[in-house]
């Protein structure tokens, strides 16, 4: 057990230095990468001004260091220079969008769209550019229509379509593009955790904590899933539930590997289960006194006394009238 305790720390250990020595040491490294890439592009152009190419490729390294300003003037001019480049208005149009340029985004994909419609990234583009229009349902179906056709959708666009049609006021339906996302993809938390609060928004804690429930049990008895289960049994008027959800969150952070036990993450769940816990109201006293002490309360010999006790007084009543 020690070897195997001093191994597991090994590897705590590794991957902390990784990512506290090794990976900002990679991204300085990949960003001094970008930054060299342009200067040699930058050295081309001052001897091709005109090269369309080169003015795209240029855009691209800008949009990799997300310089997405000078990334959008480069497109523009290499844009101008050549309109056949592959790709340029969809390159032009990712970085009016990261610059808030909804409007030309929309303007331009309009009509490549009409001219290429099993365009997936164009209709993915276009719809975040909808959202950034208020336009939600329009930007529902395009969402819809790149689900799709994707060989392999992700849950970010099952989430955004949910979102869009939550902001047209149709939450049902946003519900049910969660649940369709988790049908192909399984239990993916970036989108049970929005189906959960859209079911609170409606009120429906019911239908919250079926969604916990439908977890596979590797997942549902995680402290964090526990955790959660208090919460919502919490507004749902079950405190005595929630209060025992928060001790089984507890229990199962106990019966953790001991270096799971104490890592930062583990240290925070823990802290929330333990404020949960206090913000509950007291255990009524019936609970309190234990199964024993409450069953004595409604024990029959307690209401044979009882009825004793009103015989004798109603006796002594009638002798003192007579």
């Amino acid at each position: 057990m020690p070897t195997m305790r001093r191994r597991g720390w090994s590897i705590v250990w590794g991957w902390w230095l990784a990512a506290a020595i090794g990976w900002p040491a990679v991204t300085a490294q990949a960003h001094g990468s970008v930054l060299d890439r342009i200067d040699k592009t930058t050295a081309e152009l001052v001897r091709h001004p005109s090269d369309a190419r080169l003015l795209a490729k240029r855009g691209a390294l800008y949009a990799l260091d997300d310089n997405w300003t000078q990334a959008a003037a480069d497109f523009e001019q290499a844009r101008w220079l050549d309109s056949t480049l592959p790709d340029i208005d969809l390159r032009l149009t990712r970085a009016w969008l990261q610059l808030g340029h909804a409007n030309r985004v929309v303007a331009l994909l309009d009509p490549f769209i009409t001219a290429h419609p099993r365009n997936v990234d164009a209709h993915l583009v276009r719809a975040r550019a909808l959202v950034d229009l208020r336009r939600f349902r329009q930007a529902a179906v395009d969402f819809g229509w790149v689900i799709a056709h994707s060989a392999a959708p992700i849950p970010r666009t099952y989430r955004e379509r949910a979102q869009a049609l939550a902001a047209a006021g149709d939450v049902d339906a946003a519900v049910l593009s969660l649940k369709q996302g988790m049908v192909r993809l399984g239990p993916v938390v970036s989108l049970v955790e929005p189906a959960i609060q859209l079911q609170q928004r409606r009120g429906d804690h019911g239908a919250a904590l079926a969604l916990i429930d439908a977890l596979p049990t590797v997942l549902k008895t995680t402290p964090q899933w526990r955790l959660r289960r208090g919460e919502l049994l919490v507004k749902a008027g079950q405190p005595e539930l929630a209060r025992q959800a928060y001790r089984d969150a507890l229990a199962a952070i106990a019966a953790a590997p001991a270096g799971k036990q104490h890592t930062p993450a583990m240290a925070t769940v823990r802290g929330d289960i333990e404020a949960a816990l206090e913000r509950l109201p007291p255990v009524p006293d019936q609970l309190l006194q234990g199964p024993n002490q409450a069953a004595a309360h409604t024990s029959p010999w307690w209401i044979v006394g009882g009825l004793a006790m009103v015989v004798g007084a109603v006796a002594w009543v009638v002798r003192r009238g007579a």
